[in-house]
């Protein structure tokens, strides 16, 4: 019964944060440490967690549409429903419903962008989609790492897409597709680092930035649907010096600051802050260093095209970044000198992917998935579910409703998976 209230508790602490004179803090000290860390409490998969077992609820796989390796996870809002879009290599980019994550089924699957099966011009650049972002909440970023392509960027509008699935019969959604504003001038190339690793996306503002392997590349989503195209605007943005040799991911908040990661010329391991260039701050970029054995991670067969450690999530006033059986938490209240405050120990020693919302967060590690708080500044771990057979997490969302909190977790050739804290007993 322990290990299930101490998953719990966070969440209904959560809860509580508007009610009565006393702080967060005075409640979380009236509990005895063993609420938290009770004796003999143990950990699975890839190392260390602790917490509640999670269970597993819901899953989408190959027989219900969700086909190939799924490896990274989008989300957004039209018209009140929630979709989420799932990078699946060569299979293109899978449309699931996931506005009930607890109902989720056969009938969630929506659609799938394939490389083949657009309409010309429209088309998956590159052939495949290893990493998305969802800009606004209106348009579709796909990132290709394909270092023989000339462009790795496929931008589609996400109302239409939406619109077109959902139709009775459903429509062409090639109409969803956003061209390059000057094909051949517009066009961002993303090879990966010297192992083929990179891919990061993210955007806000109208705008998106691709970690391509070497660089940080900028740009810009211009016109209105059906009218709209999307422009290069930077090839590489200034990371500062040393040079970075890798870039794999990036991350944005908002619109003040940029946070990319990779390794410098020196043989460090760390992320630079950037100034986002919408709101040109005389900031010059600084580097923040991330130790470690980060290198054996980015060694391992984990990481590929779109996975990679250093993976990036910002939530709110949070910077969330991966290491190597870590997680390290950074307060980001200033955007350009975020400090670290938490280290969150052991979360496996293939810990790839993180994600971030409402104080939460979770992480996906070899064969585990780990989920926990941040409510007080203190991170620590609340729960965690080993899969079995041969899944590998490659990606995970968070998804909050009515009905509690739920994490969406992209499986690789297990499809995505739900998992939630236990519920409560009747």
């Amino acid at each position: 019964m322990r290990p299930l209230l101490r998953g719990l508790l966070p969440f209904l602490l959560f809860a509580l944060t508007g009610c009565g004179n006393g702080t967060l803090a005075d409640i979380w000290d009236s509990f005895p440490e063993e609420a938290f860390n009770p004796p003999g409490d143990g950990g699975g998969g890839g190392g260390g967690g602790g917490g509640a077992t999670l269970e597993e609820i819901a899953a989408i796989a190959g027989g219900q549409g969700v086909t190939g390796t799924v490896t990274n996870i989008s989300l957004a809002t039209v018209a009140g429903e929630t979709f989420a879009f799932l990078s699946a290599g060569a299979e293109g980019c899978h449309v699931v419903d996931v506005t009930a994550p607890d109902l989720l089924n056969a009938q969630s699957y929506v659609t799938t962008i394939r490389p083949a099966a657009l309409t010309a011009p429209a088309e998956i650049a590159g052939g495949r989609v290893d990493a998305t972002a969802v800009v606004d909440g209106t348009y579709l970023v796909c990132i290709a790492v394909a270092p023989a392509a000339p462009n790795a960027v496929s931008v589609f509008h996400i109302p239409t897409l939406i619109n077109a699935a959902s139709a009775s019969p459903p429509t062409d959604i090639s109409a969803a597709f956003v061209p390059p504003a000057t094909p051949g001038t517009d066009a961002i190339v993303v090879t990966g680092d010297p192992l083929g690793k990179g891919g990061g996306v993210s955007g806000a503002g109208g705008q998106f930035f691709v970690a391509t392997g070497t660089a940080v590349a900028r740009g810009a989503v211009t016109g209105t649907p059906p009218a709209a195209g999307w422009t290069l605007v930077t090839a590489a943005l200034d990371l500062g010096t040393p040079a970075f040799t890798t870039v794999t991911d990036v991350v944005v908040n908002a619109t003040t600051a940029v946070y990319a990661s990779g390794k410098r010329s020196d043989g460090k391991f760390g992320f630079a802050v950037l100034a986002n260039p919408v709101i040109p701050i005389p900031q010059p970029p600084t580097f923040v260093e991330v130790l470690g054995t980060i290198q054996s991670v980015a060694d391992s067969t984990i990481a590929a095209a779109g996975n990679y450690p250093l993976d990036l999530a910002i939530d709110t006033l949070n910077l969330y970044v991966t290491g190597n059986n870590e997680l390290l938490v950074y307060n980001a209240t200033n955007p350009f000198l975020p400090a670290l405050v938490t280290t969150v120990t052991s979360t496996g020693s293939k810990t790839i992917a993180v994600a971030g919302s409402g104080g939460a967060f979770a992480v996906g590690a070899g064969d585990a998935v780990r989920v926990g708080t941040n409510l007080l500044g203190q991170a620590r771990v609340t729960g965690s579910l080993t899969f079995p057979g041969t899944y590998t997490i490659r990606g995970v969302a968070i998804r909050s409703t009515a009905e509690g909190i739920f994490f969406l977790v992209c499986a690789g050739t297990g499809g995505m998976r739900v998992v939630r804290t236990p519920s409560t007993p009747p």
